[in-house]
């Protein structure tokens, strides 16, 4: 006899017989074009929020970023949520953990809460990226610690001032920043 397959497994419920018939509740279904989601300039890279929490329920929020070539982000841990990157151009390294990760276009890396990581593009091309938060905290901690871009403004490298942003505004959102590698213990 052959095991069961998908099709002939009967389904299986969580809850209470209520909870399997009644339909999921949620009103928000949203339709965004590209020119109105809001972007931003954080550490040199470009972010631009296509789904924000307030969108997701706070389950996620999800961006589509560019870094320019020689860009990285400080080395930092998040508390209480996940980061999972896509590579849609060009090539970044994620350091997770202080081990590097080489990525391309068409993969992908889960960076977990409460490891230190660092994304970096040593390239002198962009790379174009998605970036999903899990749950939405990140775009929070971006609203407060970002510089919001107006149409077509070019990010120049982080001044001081938008540095000294993000560093107050870390801590808020459960985000540590490392000086260096061996700050992680």
């Amino acid at each position: 006899m052959s095991p069961p397959t998908h099709a002939t497994m009967p389904p299986r419920f969580l809850g209470s017989a209520a909870d399997r018939t009644a339909p999921a509740k949620f009103d928000g279904v949203f339709a965004m074009s590209s020119t109105e989601p809001k972007a931003f300039a954080l550490a040199g890279v470009v972010m631009k929020r296509l789904l924000s929490g307030s969108q997701t329920d706070g389950q996620f929020c999800l961006f589509e970023n560019v870094s320019g070539g020689d860009t990285r982000t400080p080395i930092h841990v998040h508390a209480s949520d996940d980061e999972t990157v896509y590579i849609l151009e060009g090539e970044l390294t994620a350091v997770i953990g202080g081990t590097a990760h080489r990525l391309t276009v068409g993969q992908s890396i889960f960076l977990p809460r409460r490891v230190p990581h660092q994304l970096l593009n040593v390239s002198r091309r962009p790379a174009r990226y998605i970036l999903i938060g899990t749950p939405a905290i990140f775009d929070r901690f971006l609203e407060e610690a970002g510089r919001e871009l107006g149409p077509g403004e070019a990010v120049k490298p982080p001044t001081s001032e938008e540095l000294d942003r993000l560093r107050r505004a870390a801590p808020k959102f459960g985000i540590t920043l490392l000086a260096d590698w061996s700050d992680q213990d």
